[in-house]
């Protein structure tokens, strides 16, 4: 596209437009460059090295002297808000072709999102993947720096899975892709509410501000289909937002829309009462919890048109979503779970999923907090594993540019007793598995699917299940 017919600037250069990209790192010859302030850098500082690899031209917010006579530099009034519709124009309003369901809430949201793309998949959807598990046209994870890529990237990717025959996208909506704008011009079909519990308070500072800024999914981008926890008193009081038509899921309360009963928690059935019809499931997947995800996902793709059987048949097929109460080994000496869990409603909902085995023995849960977070979760943490656990290891997570010990010493702040403290996580995920015995449980948890550690700024590379197979390997040597 010209850029004069991309801006409606007949003053701009007359040139051709490949990509818009607010990375200098990403940018390629024939690019525009977007130079705007962020939260770590600013780009407006990025002007020079854009032009000298090869941009064509470069917008920025006007109302900043740049000091330059250059006419490929564009000031562009309220261009942050603009950036969706830029999107949009060059990528051909990709969304629009697409059917896109958008989950947003505290703790959920990656699995709603896996297990809605694996049902489409099954049924013969393509399907693309965009999360915490990265941007994925399968089941194969690949690592992110963000939840939620920011809006140009965004619609970048969606024009491409769209030209190359995709027909679906489940993605996670974020607290602070939403607040900052990274879903703009996005159209989205279905919207899901997990839950709301306490996380990301460094950067939203309330509760309250916390979630307006996920109802934006709801109020903003005005989904066909909005889907909520109606078990999630948080939840259910913005009633303006569930008018008629809304649907909500509860493993509670018969008179919910879509009214699930757990028959066993593990492996997970259900019985469900749906607008589509009733029906039973039995899936691979485990704990109370998931009841929630497969009704919330199962409700997306029906709500997308697909028949009834053929969405329970492809949720009887579920596979556990990575690095969620995955089991590490085959469990016939001790058990060893690896969870994602890092908030204390997602810690506490692990630790009771993996309680509700009959397992005998101990119940071991190895956790750290990240750095750089809300600082006040740490305590509660604390608090919650040494309630409900019998023993307690408290270590680092991926503690950025805070120092592992401060963070530990703000966990064993919520702590009543003496848990075992090793700022060392491999160290700490080595001395669980050797101290364990037999018929005891370890729950990994806090980091999941995540391959890295980072420490001052620095990825390191680290996966607890692959460091729990191989002290599991040397116990069972020894």
């Amino acid at each position: 596209m010209n850029l004069r017919m991309l801006i409606n600037e007949p003053a701009a250069p007359d040139v051709m437009v490949h990509n818009l990209t607010l990375d200098t790192r990403a940018l390629e010859p024939g690019d525009v460059f977007i130079a705007l302030p962020g939260a770590e850098h600013d780009g407006r500082d990025f002007i020079e090295p854009a032009l000298a690899a090869g941009a064509v031209a470069v917008l920025t917010e006007s109302g900043r002297a740049l000091n330059r006579d250059d006419e490929r530099v564009i000031s562009v009034a309220g261009l942050k808000g603009e950036l969706g519709a830029l999107a949009n124009r060059l990528y051909g309003s990709p969304s629009g072709d697409l059917k896109v369901v958008a989950a947003t809430g505290t703790n959920g949201k990656t699995s709603v999102v896996d297990l809605t793309a694996q049902m489409l998949r099954r049924m013969g959807r393509k399907t693309g993947t965009i999360g915490t598990l990265g941007m994925r046209l399968d089941q194969q994870p690949t690592e992110t720096r963000n939840t939620t890529p920011d809006c140009l990237a965004l619609h970048r990717q969606l024009r491409q899975w769209r030209d190359h025959g995709v027909e679906c996208v489940a993605l996670e909506a974020s607290s602070h892709a939403l607040d900052q704008g990274r879903l703009d011009g996005l159209a989205v079909d279905v919207g899901v509410f997990t839950n709301l519990s306490r996380d990301h308070l460094d950067y939203h500072h309330s509760m309250d501000a916390y979630c307006e800024a996920k109802l934006k999914l709801f109020r903003e981008f005005e989904p066909a289909s909005r889907i909520y926890n109606a078990d999630d008193k948080a939840v259910i009081a913005h009633a303006d937002v569930w008018r008629s038509g809304a649907l909500g899921v509860s493993v509670v309360s018969a008179n919910a829309e879509i009214s699930i009963e757990v028959v066993q928690a593990i492996p997970l059935v259900l019985k469900l009462r749906t607008p589509w019809g009733d029906g039973r499931l039995r899936t691979a997947l485990s704990g109370r919890f998931n009841a929630f995800n497969v009704g919330a996902s199962l409700a997306a793709i029906l709500s997308l048109g697909v028949d009834f059987s053929e969405a329970l048949a492809a949720a009887e097929a579920l596979e556990p979503v990575v690095g969620r109460l995955q089991a590490v080994g085959d469990g016939t000496d001790i058990r060893v779970i690896v969870d994602y869990a890092h908030t204390p409603d997602a810690l506490e909902r692990a630790i009771c999923a993996v309680k509700e085995t009959d397992n005998a023995g101990a119940l071991w849960v190895l956790f750290g907090c990240g750095g750089d977070r809300d600082p006040g979760k740490r305590a509660e943490m604390g608090t919650i594993a040494c309630r409900f656990a019998d023993r307690v290891i408290v270590t680092s997570d991926n503690p950025r540019s805070e120092s592992p010990e401060a963070i530990i010493d703000d966990i064993l702040l919520g702590c009543d007793n003496s848990p075992i403290v090793e700022a060392d996580r491999a160290a700490a995920i080595a001395l669980a598995i050797a101290e364990a015995k037999v018929g005891d449980t370890v729950l990994i948890a806090g980091k999941g699917h995540e391959t890295y550690q980072e420490i001052d700024g620095v990825r390191l590379p680290f996966n607890d299940a692959e460091r729990a197979a191989q002290h599991l390997q040397q116990r069972q040597a020894a």
